[in-house]
């Protein structure tokens, strides 16, 4: 049984791909070999029970996939790191009951946080707009930015016949001379459904016009709030220890962030809090969860350079052995409002793969 299929993608369907198909459509070498890894650590992977997993790898939502993807990568390595690792698949108990080289049995449930951008509204549902345009014989690149997102979802029909009402206004010809000096025409702003968004421009040679079936030229949200704490808290909510049976046994809770740039700063904040607000460690509530196992951004294209770290619950009443989990560890010490961070250093992203394959 193979994860991966052989998908061919026209060339204009690609912007509403989903991860899975980009990944079983690409011929990059890159590409390939985190295939041919996944497909590895699939092999090792226990076989009963399948269908809800296989179900989740293939889905076009890229939290699903991602999920899937990342169950796999801490499946093998637990087995990586000696541990005899159990995967369960009822829903009240967690991912992995693991039992360390030092007989320590220790729960371990995977949950992937998303990323701000996705979740903002400026890209809800861009990927409609992205195939309209792609389905039009336009002679032209477009370039789109929203100044200002509306409430709802981006009105992409109304937006569509805007544009095209625009072009034919535009003489190719002229417009095809002055992409020779500049990349796009002069920005427009165009304000429909409480949206306010600037589109330019740029004329196609004609021997690409003929072939070309991609008609985005470029697709900016603008500037926006990042709210990684946010969504960290609340994919760490969702396992807490309340939702399962752990047996009073320790519990780590591994969680790959999507969002692009995480800062430590954004992580612990989320972890203790600040000033204002409180954070998902704390001396008053979840103390049955002994750590978080941080993964930042683990997709099926940058599987083979993971980037993972273990950070102790300082308030935990169930800590797990920091020397039998040779990766790299932060240990938090809260003094008052202030903390102090020790760091024990571990496998390298590089080492831990040579060990998982």
């Amino acid at each position: 049984m193979k994860l991966f299929a052989d998908i061919d993608i026209p060339k204009n369907k690609k912007p509403t791909s989903s991860d899975y198909e980009l990944v079983c459509s690409s011929k990059k070498p890159d590409t390939i070999k985190c295939r041919e890894l996944i497909e590895h650590w699939f092999d090792q992977f226990p076989k009963d029970n399948l269908n809800e997993f296989l179900g989740r790898f293939k889905s076009r939502m890229t939290e699903h996939h991602t999920g899937a993807l990342f169950e796999l990568f801490v499946y093998n390595l637990c087995l990586s790191l000696g541990f005899q690792t159990t995967r369960n698949t009822t829903a009240k108990i967690p991912d992995y009951k693991i039992v360390t080289s030092a007989n320590e049995t220790v729960f371990l449930e995977c949950t992937v946080s998303g990323d701000s951008i996705s979740k903002d509204p400026v890209h809800k549902n861009s990927g409609r707009l992205y195939e309209k345009l792609n389905e039009e014989n336009l002679k032209y690149w477009i370039k789109i930015e929203v100044e200002k997102a509306g409430p709802n979802s981006i009105p992409e029909g109304k937006l569509l016949r805007i544009i095209k009402s625009k072009v034919n206004l535009l003489d190719y010809e002229q417009e095809l001379l002055k992409a020779r000096n500049q990349n796009f025409s002069e920005e427009q702003l165009i304000s429909v459904d409480d949206w306010e968004i600037l589109v330019s421009f740029r004329a196609k040679p004609a021997e690409i016009f003929i072939e070309s079936t991609d008609n985005i030229g470029l697709f900016s949200g603008g500037l926006m709030s990042i709210e990684s704490p946010r969504y960290l808290i609340q994919a760490m909510n969702e396992k807490r220890t309340r939702n399962y049976e752990v047996n009073g046994m320790p519990y780590i809770i591994a969680l790959n962030s999507l969002e692009i740039g995480l800062t430590e700063y954004e992580f612990l904040k989320a972890l203790i809090g600040d000033s204002k607000e409180l954070g998902f460690f704390n001396e008053s509530k979840n103390t049955s969860v002994s750590g978080v196992l941080l993964t930042r951004r683990l997709n099926s294209w940058t599987v083979r350079e993971p980037n993972l770290t273990l950070y102790h619950n300082p308030w935990t009443k169930r800590p797990v052995n920091e020397n039998v989990f040779n990766l790299n560890q932060v240990k938090i010490e809260v003094n008052d409002r202030s903390h102090k961070l020790l760091r024990i250093d571990g496998l390298n992203g590089e080492a831990i793969i040579k060990n998982m394959i």
